[in-house]
């Protein structure tokens, strides 16, 4: 049986933010991480239960019958749903563009354009162990690459072996935010407690 693949779109009503789960000291910089598809998978099913008219209770486990049980799953079960995910796009005068990571095995040449260096598996011995390692072979003449993202044509490009290039997604800026944490009985900074956080934001083009 052939999988049906769907893009679902989401545009947040307010803003969102996604960080590394760790505590952070003061003076540390807190960097704010893309999310994965958890979120995604509860808005989804939020909205599946809204189209079969369950209704939902605070701290109460909904009435579901077996057959969207089925499909939306539950804490101990997945259901049939399966995300890829999430991934940025743009929308400018109609068009929609879509934003991919860019593959960790792309070089940019000195004299412009980009290149993919082939993985080699190489088998070593460790301790009576084999491991199997990529490789990558050094080569002169070759710039570090800054751009994150690949669009889904240049996607094409790449997969088919014509010339493609990367870019930053238009609409996605890293910014970095200087916090202080005030005392809990009057409106003063605590002492020492300043920190930074490294976040994302999407915006309108």
């Amino acid at each position: 049986m052939k999988k049906k693949l769907y893009a679902i779109y989401f545009e947040p009503e307010d803003w969102l933010a996604f960080r590394e789960s760790r505590r952070f000291n003061p003076g540390d910089t807190a960097r704010t991480v893309f999310p994965s598809p958890f979120p995604f998978y509860g808005a989804i099913r939020t909205m599946l239960l809204k189209k079969y008219g369950v209704k939902l209770e605070y701290h109460q486990k909904p009435n579901l019958s077996q057959e969207l049980l089925r499909k939306i799953g539950d804490e101990n079960q997945p259901g049939i749903i399966k995300l890829y995910g999430p991934f940025v796009y743009s929308e400018s005068e109609g068009k929609r563009k879509h934003y991919f990571p860019a593959p960790k095995n792309v070089y940019k040449c000195e004299n412009g354009g980009y290149k993919t260096m082939h993985l080699f598996d190489a088998k070593i011995e460790l301790n009576c162990f084999e491991i199997g390692l990529a490789w990558i072979p050094e080569v002169e003449g070759i710039k570090e690459v800054t751009e994150s993202y690949i669009e889904l044509e240049e996607l094409r490009k790449l997969q088919s072996g014509q010339s493609f290039v990367l870019c930053h997604a238009p609409n996605l800026i890293e910014e970095v935010k200087t916090g202080i944490a005030l005392e809990e009985s009057v409106k003063k900074t605590k002492e020492g407690m300043l920190y930074f956080l490294r976040m994302y934001r999407l915006r309108k083009l």
